[in-house]
């Protein structure tokens, strides 16, 4: 036998005083009651069995509070959380320093404090331009994912156009392939860009998010001020990327689409700015979605028997109080 409270164990100092009080009680009660009665009226009816099941009583009734175990028992354990794709732009527009360092390495640093603010819940990470990649399937080991956060970087595509629609369908048929559970998964995604989208319409993509009950959090990185867009040449800075018409090339947040997205879904648009507030709002939103179970988990764990001490220590308190003194006939 195992104790699960043993530092419980400093009542049972009580146990001596206990006896010593209750042969108080007992002599006081023995000299109230001889003037009820007259000599030879009345008998104790076993007052020390009496006093004998209330100090069982208290003796089994602290054995149960250190909680005592023996034997096993299997027991399923559901672990609640979300499941949770972000999708990161990682265009040549995210290099521009509107937001210090600039826009991507703010999200990608706001992104792994999230991480860990939200441990329990299955993230992963889908970058994209004008195409989407998998960067990191859904996963519950906060460092993977940080790790292929980090990985994240502009030069991936060849191409720096920016398109939603892509990244959102591979967001959902991310979904569609996880196993399926009888209890439907809380599902989000979390689309973080400038907002400068360059590719089709996609109406009807989001009317089969919704129906299929995934919300969509939008994130604008980046100030409508905005600023130049930095040139690299063999990972180096190399001045500002120009427009066909030689023009210094310049992006702004482009918040009117993401705004739009925030109605839709009945979510709220969050810019991440470089202050901490974006951040904040962003993790109470998610906070606020209510955890589904992900998995089932069984194992084997040890069986608490507390219940039968105190069961036993009131019936001898019950049973104590029925050996009252009688009157003889």
């Amino acid at each position: 036998m195992t104790f699960t409270f043993p530092q419980n164990g400093f009542w049972w100092l009580l146990i001596p005083a206990l006896a010593g009080l209750l042969y108080l009680v007992y002599r006081r009660m023995e000299g109230i009651i001889a003037t009820w009665f007259g000599p030879g009226e009345y008998s104790w009816s076993l007052p020390g069995l009496k006093a004998g099941l209330r100090l069982s009583s208290a003796f089994f009734l602290l054995i149960a509070m250190l909680g005592p175990t023996w034997g096993e028992k299997e027991k399923e354990t559901q672990e609640l959380g979300r499941e949770i794709y972000f999708l990161l732009d990682v265009s040549a527009s995210m290099n521009v320093e509107d937001v210090p360092p600039n826009r991507l390495a703010l999200a990608k640093d706001y992104l792994a404090r999230l991480a860990d603010d939200l441990k329990g819940d299955r993230m992963g990470l889908i970058i994209f331009t004008d195409q989407p990649f998998v960067q990191c399937p859904l996963t519950q080991d906060v460092d993977a994912f940080k790790l292929f956060l980090e990985l994240a970087q502009t030069g991936e595509f060849s191409m720096t156009g920016t398109q939603f629609r892509g990244a959102l369908t591979v967001a959902l048929d991310r979904f569609h392939n996880i196993e399926v559970r009888p209890d439907q998964p809380t599902r989000c995604v979390v689309l973080i860009t400038d907002g400068e989208d360059f590719g089709d319409t996609y109406a009807s993509l989001l009317e089969r998010l919704k129906i299929e009950g995934i919300l969509i959090f939008p994130v604008g990185v980046g100030t409508v001020a905005g600023g130049p867009v930095p040139n690299f040449e063999n990972g180096r800075p190399s001045g500002f990327k120009r427009t066909p018409d030689n023009q210094t090339a310049f992006s702004r947040l482009v918040e009117k689409d993401l705004k739009e997205l925030a109605k839709f879904f009945d979510t709220k648009y969050v810019q991440w700015d470089g202050s901490a507030r974006g951040l904040e709002e962003l993790k109470s939103q998610l906070m606020q979605v209510r955890a589904s179970p992900l998995t089932v988990r069984k194992e084997l764990v040890e069986r608490n028997h507390f219940v039968w001490f105190t069961a036993i220590a009131l019936i001898c308190l019950m049973v104590s109080l029925f050996l009252m003194p009688v009157r003889k006939s």
